[in-house]
């Protein structure tokens, strides 16, 4: 899978969970309106679409999309070795 791929992927995943049509790298998932619940169902959502586990407590810490992103591209990676 490519990296504009999988951005693309995650992006209409956070939409989605946000309520959001826009999603802009610097976006903070609390700050546009998510919260904790649609949290936890979008990374449910994003294991379910790419087969990956990520850690609530790594998003939640920095609930960024770019930081969503870059841990989403690593387990990607690390899945793939």
């Amino acid at each position: 899978m490519s990296d504009e791929t999988l951005k693309a992927i995650v992006a209409q995943l956070w939409m989605d969970s946000c309520q959001s049509p826009t999603v802009a790298p610097d976006d903070n998932f609390f700050s546009i309106g998510g919260n904790s619940m649609q949290m936890v169902r979008m990374l449910a959502a994003i294991a379910d679409h790419l087969d990956i586990e990520l850690e609530f407590d790594d998003f939640f810490l920095d609930p960024r999309f770019e930081i969503l992103l870059e841990v989403a591209l690593s387990a990607i990676r690390l899945r793939s070795v």
